[in-house]
């Protein structure tokens, strides 16, 4: 026999919605998320979730986009930590806090970062740009601030190529260093 689940309505579906999806990734990563499996839990009809993300990948990238936002949030409250370094080690603490949230958020750093959302021939959406952009900013600003004549290339001079599914394990071994 099915089980009757009571519909109602929710004051901020879409919050709802994606706190639920952010849960999901974190959890078991974004491979087989599902906006039905999602409207079940919270009870609501296999449609509401449409009325706020136009299909799944709206809704991964809307969790790609607050994982960038926590991301920055967390360099900025590890930055003022290191207010007290010399200039030229304050890199390293948002670097450090870089991996870090990697390390504890592995399944929603590769959804950031091992996905084609910010890569794709079309350009991303300013919802997702503008927060990605914005942590990699922040990150370039204090590389620049203590390194003057610094830029966004490695250090080897060539744009670092190793795969975002390193940091979460602690590198690949060849082309990425660990620690």
């Amino acid at each position: 026999m099915w089980a009757m689940v009571e519909r109602y309505h929710h004051g901020d579906l879409r919050a709802v919605l994606l706190a639920a999806a952010m849960a999901e990734v974190e959890a078991v990563g974004h491979a087989d998320l599902s906006m039905r499996v999602l409207a079940q839990r919270l009870g609501v009809s296999v449609a509401a979730p449409y009325r706020h993300f136009t299909d799944r990948d709206a809704l991964l990238r809307a969790v790609a986009a607050e994982g960038f936002v926590a991301m920055g949030t967390a360099a900025r409250e590890a930055m003022a930590q290191a207010h007290l370094l010399p200039a030229v080690e304050r890199p390293r603490v948002g670097a450090r806090s870089f991996l870090q949230f990697a390390r504890t958020r592995p399944n929603l750093f590769l959804l950031m970062f091992g996905t084609a959302f910010l890569t794709s021939r079309d350009d991303p959406p300013a919802a997702l740009s503008a927060p990605a952009t914005a942590a990699f900013e922040q990150m370039r600003a204090r590389v620049a601030a203590a390194c003057p004549g610094a830029s966004a290339r490695s250090p080897i001079g060539r744009p670092c190529t190793a795969s975002p599914r390193c940091v979460p394990r602690g590198g690949c071994g060849a082309s990425c260093r660990r620690g």
